[in-house]
């Protein structure tokens, strides 16, 4: 299955390449995965869209898969947070077994540099990413999806299950964690783990929580 994953994984990344290589604009580039494919993985976790600009992209090691977890291996800010939450709840062999990908491939400074890009183009790309987040999903058969970020997660719940009934953790009149459930969707969503506005005892609900969230799934 491990060959027939990777050639399958290979050919998804070819199909975001040439649809990015139609939009000269979107010098950023793009980025698919962040680790190994795997099928079936106890978590995948979905980010909103890769961060920076044209000098983070190198085309050639983004049509690459991944040998490790960027997670695991790198030291920027969200892989440091997101490695630190997992070992903080005893769950690092979790996210190192983890699926990590986006729910926009293209590549910009910021989610509202994100918003900045031609609408016409956006939404184009938007459309094409929704059709091939499902296709991954439906592929890999992820027991539980993990949303980093709560916009992310509110477009995920579109996709895969928007009719599941939500739990959800308020800290400052602000949502820190949700849990849906349904028979076909697990989903879980965190605030954005580099937000600024983070306080300790948000990391406390959020750990808490996805910490009690993976036990009820056995994970």
């Amino acid at each position: 299955m491990s060959g027939q994953l990777d050639q399958w994984a290979e050919g998804f990344i070819a199909e975001v390449d040439g649809v990015w290589s139609k939009y000269p604009t979107l010098d950023a580039g793009y980025a698919v995965f962040y680790s190994p494919v795997t099928f079936n993985p106890d978590l995948m976790i979905v980010g909103f869209n890769p961060g920076g600009n044209s000098s983070s992209f190198v085309r050639e090691k983004a049509m690459k898969l991944p040998d490790q977890h960027e997670y695991i291996q790198e030291d920027y800010l969200i892989a440091k947070k997101m490695r630190a939450l997992f070992e903080n709840i005893g769950k690092l062999n979790v996210l190192k077994a983890s699926v990590k990908t986006n729910l926009i491939f293209f590549r910009s400074p910021s989610a509202q540099a994100w918003a900045h890009v031609d609408p016409t183009a956006r939404l184009e790309l938007e459309e094409f990413c929704g059709t091939k987040i499902k296709e991954m999903v439906t592929k890999l058969k992820p027991k539980v999806i993990l949303a980093e970020g709560i916009e992310t997660y509110e477009r995920l719940k579109v996709l895969f299950c928007p009719s599941i009934t939500e739990e959800a953790v308020v800290s400052k009149k602000r949502r820190v964690f949700i849990s849906a459930k349904s028979s076909e969707c697990t989903l879980l969503g965190i605030i954005h783990p580099t937000g600024s506005r983070i306080s300790s005892s948000d990391w406390e609900l959020i750990r808490d929580n996805l910490k009690r969230s993976l036990s009820e799934e056995r994970i």
